[in-house]
C-alpha cells in the first residue's frame, strides 16, 4: 500500500466514527486490530438487520413469484422423495441410505456449500461502493450474507423433511446432528469464500476460474451417487473432507452404518473458518479499496 492514507467513515449505531487506513500494517499492533474487531461485530446489529431484509429484497425484487422462488428447490427435492418412494427407489428396510434419499441430499448440502461459498467470494465485487465510501461496517455485511445463506438454508431442511415424514424414516437418535452439519457447510462455505474474496476482488483471472469450480466439485465430492468402495474415484473421495461431511450427515439423518463424527466436528471448523475469514477480510480491506480506487 502506498504512503497516503484512507479514511474510512463507518456508521456504528447511531454513532458515526471515522477510521483511518495508512501504510502501516495493523498487525503491529494485535490486541488493538482485535479489539476494535469485536467491537464492530458487537454494534454491527442494526447494520445487519438492514443488511438482511435489502439483500433478500433485491434478491426477488424483479420476480413475479417473489420469495416463494427460494422454496423451489427444496420443493423439487420433496417431490423426487415422494416420486422415489412411490416407484421404491427408496426402501425403507435397506441399512444402506436408499440411492434417491443419497442423491436429494446430496444436491441441497452441494447447494448450500457452494452458495454460501459464492455468496462470501463476491463481498468486495457485490459491496464495492458500500465498503469503498460510507457507513457500514465489513463485519456487518458479512454477517448479513451469512444470515441470508442460513435463511435459504433453513427453507431448504424445512422442505425435505416433509420428504421423512411422507416417505423414509429418519434415525430419531442421530437426526439432530443434521441441523448442525448445514450451519457447519455454511459457515464453512462462508470461511472459505472470505479467505479468498481479496483475491477474486483483484485477480479477473480467479473469478474466471470459479466458474469451473462447481463441476470439478461434483466431480470429486459423492452429491449423487456413492461410491464403489474401490478404484480411483474412492480414492479421491477419501482425501476430500467435504465428501467425509455429506456422507457423514446422511449417516446420521437416515441412521445407516457409518460415522457421524464429521456432521459434529464441521460446525467448530466451520466457526473457525469464518472467523479466520472474517480477521483477513477485515486487515486487507484498506489494500483493496485503495486498488480499486487507482
Amino acid at each position: 500500500m502506498s504512503d497516503h492514507t484512507l479514511h474510512d467513515t463507518t456508521l456504528i449505531g447511531s454513532e458515526t466514527e471515522t477510521v483511518i487506513f495508512d501504510s502501516n500494517s495493523r498487525l503491529r499492533h494485535p490486541i488493538n486490530f482485535l479489539r476494535s474487531f469485536c467491537k464492530d461485530i458487537k454494534n454491527s446489529g442494526g447494520a445487519v438487520k438492514t443488511l438482511l431484509f435489502r439483500n433478500l429484497a433485491l434478491r426477488y425484487r424483479y420476480s413475479s413469484l417473489g420469495l416463494l422462488w427460494a422454496l423451489a428447490p427444496p420443493l423439487v427435492t420433496a417431490t423426487a422423495l415422494t416420486l422415489g418412494q412411490r416407484m421404491k427407489l427408496i426402501s425403507p428396510e435397506s441399512h444402506e441410505v436408499p440411492a434417491a434419499f443419497y442423491a436429494v441430499f446430496g444436491v441441497v448440502m452441494a447447494q448450500t456449500f457452494l452458495e454460501s461459498l459464492n455468496l462470501q467470494r463476491g463481498l468486495f465485487t457485490s459491496h464495492r461502493q458500500l465498503l469503498n465510501r460510507n457507513n457500514m461496517p465489513l463485519e456487518g455485511i458479512i454477517m448479513a450474507s451469512l444470515l441470508e445463506e442460513c435463511f435459504h438454508t433453513a427453507i431448504r431442511i424445512a422442505v425435505v423433511l416433509l420428504g421423512f415424514v411422507f416417505s423414509i424414516k429418519a434415525s430419531r437418535s442421530t437426526f439432530a446432528l443434521i441441523f448442525p452439519g448445514f450451519l457447519g457447510l455454511v459457515l464453512a462455505g462462508g470461511g472459505i469464500g472470505l479467505l479468498i474474496a481479496p483475491f477474486n476482488s483483484l485477480k479477473g483471472d480467479l473469478e474466471k476460474a470459479m466458474t469451473v469450480f462447481p463441476w470439478i466439485f461434483f466431480a470429486i465430492t459423492p452429491v449423487f451417487v456413492r461410491d464403489g468402495g474401490e478404484g480411483f474415484l474412492h480414492s479421491i473421495f477419501a482425501l476430500n473432507p467435504i465428501a467425509w461431511v455429506f456422507n457423514s450427515i446422511r449417516h446420521a439423518a437416515y441412521g445407516a452404518p457409518g460415522s457421524i463424527r464429521a456432521a459434529v466436528l464441521i460446525l467448530p471448523v466451520g466457526l473457525l473458518l469464518s472467523l479466520a475469514g472474517c480477521l483477513w477480510c477485515r486487515l486487507a480491506r484498506p489494500y483493496v479499496i485503495e486498488r480499486s480506487l487507482n
